[in-house]
């Protein structure tokens, strides 16, 4: 059955391991950094307006160990930041398999992507560790871990049911 939608393949340049499908035209994208783990977009939301998004798909840890999983995530934090930077914009959210648990050193270490499991933590934006300032993002997977959080802009999200609520109007 029909969706009644024309759906688009956007375009890649150096990640070979995602693809995006989307209802918007391939030229309502800005592109921007792209490796073979990570690439960054933009593109108009209709209600939430220009969203940064950060689709990710880390190596199993069958290729990558706990230590390079942490190294991949700082560079790709750096790169998300930078670009949130370049556009004067913190409205990101990560999106992918980071083939990592929530609560591992990758994900919540302050110098890598810095995420937590409550809306009130990542409310604060950043967080101070050795006079150094982190920004933070909310993590909702530990919604399936037993803990109750509500979705917000800033976000890691790993699952479509979730992901859908975002993309359904794009």
């Amino acid at each position: 059955m029909s969706s009644g939608y024309e759906y688009y393949h956007i375009p890649k340049i150096a990640c070979e391991r995602i693809d995006i499908f989307t209802k918007l035209k391939p030229g309502k994208f800005e592109h921007f950094n792209e490796t073979n783990y990570y690439t960054i977009k933009r593109f108009p939301h209709p209600e939430l307006g220009i969203l940064t998004f950060a689709f990710v798909h880390f190596p199993s840890k069958l290729h990558m160990d706990d230590f390079d999983h942490g190294e991949e995530s700082r560079i790709f934090k750096k790169e998300v930041e930078d670009v949130e930077g370049q556009c004067k914009s913190n409205k990101t959210v990560l999106v992918g398999d980071f083939n990592m648990n929530p609560f591992e050193q990758g994900m919540m270490a302050a110098s890598a992507i810095n995420s937590y499991p409550t809306k009130y933590e990542a409310s604060k934006v950043q967080r101070k560790v050795k006079s150094r300032s982190y920004n933070m993002f909310y993590n909702p997977m530990w919604n399936f871990l037993g803990i109750q959080v509500s979705l917000r802009v800033r976000t890691i999200i790993l699952l479509c049911k979730t992901f859908k609520s975002i993309l359904e109007p794009i």
